[in-house]
């Protein structure tokens, strides 16, 4: 049995080897996709191919644009000029999600891991880029009263962070179909957050990135569809049961962490 696992983890290894891609931004902002394996056929998925339409690149990672096989066996596609930002992408080979294998730089978005691309060209883009230093992510729950349940939440500890000084918090609020994670992956906030702190430019903080998402119990998936939470909102508004849950997370979180609690302008919710 244990021979058979180690030929398994050898054509593993090996197939692996056999995969390659290549991601190339180009000097006009087009980008250049490649990727080289045993396919019938492949596509990049990606939200860049939202470029002109801001609302649908948040919303659908659905688009995808398909690539061409070359003489060398390899399938490549170019696309037109994208604007600086950072995006995600993966490929579908043969219909299935596949991540780039040479890119480690991913992020978790609709339960999926996708690749970044982080197209430079603008101080804003710069942003995006991954911090030479990074923090610790805490994954917990804390207790709404109001709701009698506990709730996830997602704490990020910045690079800077030291438990004996008070540090400054800001708690960052999910819209409709988010969830604790969206912050970091959509809004790119531990991104945004360290580098600015990083150029001097902010005060390293602790981020709250609860999940404030419609429970109707405990223990539901992470993800709940949007009619969920357009049909059962209006509930806990009425109850002001998501501003008393905010409130048990605020105490929660000042009583494990060393929170600048004397001054209350740094600790917005957003």
């Amino acid at each position: 049995m244990t021979n058979d696992w180690r030929w398994l983890l050898l054509v593993l290894s090996v197939m692996t080897l056999l995969v390659s891609a290549q991601v190339v931004v180009h000097q006009d902002s087009t980008v250049s996709f490649c990727y080289c394996g045993e396919a019938r056929r492949v596509s990049v998925q990606s939200d860049l191919l939202y470029a002109d339409e801001d609302t649908a690149r948040y919303t659908d990672l659905t688009r995808s644009i398909g690539m061409q096989r070359d003489s060398d066996g390899c399938f490549r596609v170019r696309t037109g000029k994208v604007s600086p930002e950072m995006y995600t992408y993966c490929f579908r080979v043969d219909g299935k999600r596949t991540p780039d294998p040479s890119n480690n730089d991913t992020v978790w978005q609709k339960k999926h891991k996708w690749n970044v691309l982080n197209i430079g060209g603008s101080p804003q883009a710069a942003l995006y880029d991954k911090p030479e230093h990074c923090g610790r992510l805490i994954r917990t729950t804390w207790y709404s009263r109001s709701e009698k349940l506990h709730r996830r939440v997602n704490i990020y500890l910045p690079a800077a962070y030291n438990a004996e000084k008070p540090c400054p918090v800001i708690y960052l609020i999910h819209g409709l179909n988010g969830y604790e994670g969206s912050w970091m992956e959509r809004g790119r906030a531990v991104r945004i957050m360290e580098n600015l702190a990083a150029k001097g430019e902010c005060r390293p903080m602790i981020l709250v990135m609860p999940d404030v998402n419609v429970v109707v119990k405990e223990n539901q998936p992470s993800h709940y569809s949007l009619w969920h939470n357009i049909m059962h909102y209006p509930r806990l508004c009425r109850n002001h049961d998501i501003e008393r849950g905010l409130a048990d997370l605020v105490m929660y979180v000042d009583s494990a962490y060393p929170t600048a609690r004397a001054l209350p302008p740094i600790r917005p919710i957003c």
